[in-house]
């Protein structure tokens, strides 16, 4: 064991002990308690549900995945694997006009295809318990599951067996962020990041799941769980526990995001054509709708714009946009496209664009309806 492990090992203690006493109301001791059970004690119904949640927290916030989490249990029959492999596209779009859904129509189309997957594992080992416990060791297992299932990737393999209890990390940018500034890694390989986590878990005598949590919640801007992240994308140096052990302390450099090579199922010819791929990254195009043709997102959102579509994804600041929402609405929990159009030819369309690429509300076909998910 070298000093940078036994360095980290040291700061992961502190930082437990951190969290534990700026936790909101015990959340951070409820927070660890979802990893207490063991893969078998779970249904196959929840096994499929938490496959879903990973394939969606890829490129997207984990608090917010995990606020739509209820409605999309209802949407997709409690995560009934019969049931879902029965559905058809005709069924999905009116999920996602609804807003019942993340309107991700790819990734929903592969809940479909992934709950085939799934009836067929039923069909050949009785359980998907004993399904995932067929395997010798996670290696084996999470290729396994990237092989099988679409929108599943080296991280989010991570993240689904870490979610239902195995003893895993997910290798994600908050704990590349923290190796980095804690000058454990140079680079940004999901292999090495995920090797390099789990020898620090190890040397501190803690379980990497607990591990993972921990620098999750410290790195991330979960205000349900603690009074605000610290080592974030701008790290708040002056509140961290650990200044003392981190050789980049009062530092803000950019940070490299884990690198994978994405699987050849992620996207394919059937989910877009190539013309419709993103052609830069973080445009409301590619962080909004993934993968999707300017027509499939006018399904979705019928005030799309080409020109809008390629502006940066964060372009009218958070407050500023739902200031413009909240003028919009004016109270109402709806409103015509009589109301858009007073807002003068393009702003009214802009902002209900906006609105809708951001969650702030949905089209139900007549409609622009507020949401509560941003």
């Amino acid at each position: 064991m070298n000093e940078n492990t036994t360095r980290c090992a040291e700061a992961l203690d502190l930082i437990d002990k951190y969290l534990a006493t700026h936790q909101k109301g015990g959340a951070y001791d409820r927070w660890l308690q979802r990893y207490d059970k063991a893969p078998s004690d779970h249904s196959d119904n929840f096994l499929f549900g938490k496959l879903v949640q990973s394939m969606f927290s890829g490129g997207m916030k984990g608090q917010v995945v995990d606020a739509w989490m209820p409605r999309m249990e209802q949407a997709f029959f409690g995560w009934n694997i019969d049931r879902v492999a029965e559905m058809t596209e005709s069924e999905i779009l009116p999920l996602i006009r609804r807003g019942e859904v993340i309107g991700h129509q790819p990734k929903l189309s592969a809940v479909v295809a992934n709950a085939r997957v799934a009836k067929t594992l039923l069909n050949q080992y009785g359980t998907l318990g004993r399904y995932l416990a067929s395997f010798q060791n996670l290696t084996s297992l999470a290729a396994g599951l990237c092989d099988r299932f679409d929108f599943i990737g080296p991280v989010t393999a991570e993240d689904f067996l870490r979610n239902i209890g195995f003893d895993t990390a997910k290798p994600d940018r908050h704990i590349t962020r923290w190796l980095q500034r804690m000058g454990m890694l140079s680079g940004a390989q999901v292999e090495e990041v995920l090797d390099t986590f789990r020898s620090v878990a190890t040397a501190a005598g803690m379980p990497k799941a607990k591990a993972d949590s921990i620098i999750y919640l410290f790195c991330a801007d979960r205000d349900d769980v603690i009074s605000g992240g610290v080592c974030g994308n701008m790290p708040a140096c002056e509140a961290c526990p650990v200044t003392m052990l981190c050789p980049t302390r009062g530092k803000q450099s950019a940070v490299q995001r884990p690198q994978k090579a994405r699987p050849a199922n992620e996207f394919s010819a059937k989910d877009a054509p190539r013309s419709a791929l993103p052609i830069a990254a973080n445009t409301v195009w590619s962080t909004a709708y993934p993968g999707m043709s300017l027509e499939a997102i006018k399904a979705v959102n019928p005030f799309a714009d080409s020109g809008w579509l390629k502006e940066p994804f964060g372009s009218n600041g958070s407050r500023e946009r739902l200031h413009d929402v909240d003028s919009l609405f004016s109270g109402r929990p709806s409103v015509s496209k009589a109301r858009i159009a007073d807002l003068g030819k393009n702003k009214g369309r802009y902002v209900a664009f906006r609105a809708i690429a951001h969650r702030n509300a949905h089209w139900d076909g007549q409609t622009l309806v507020r949401t509560q998910c941003s």
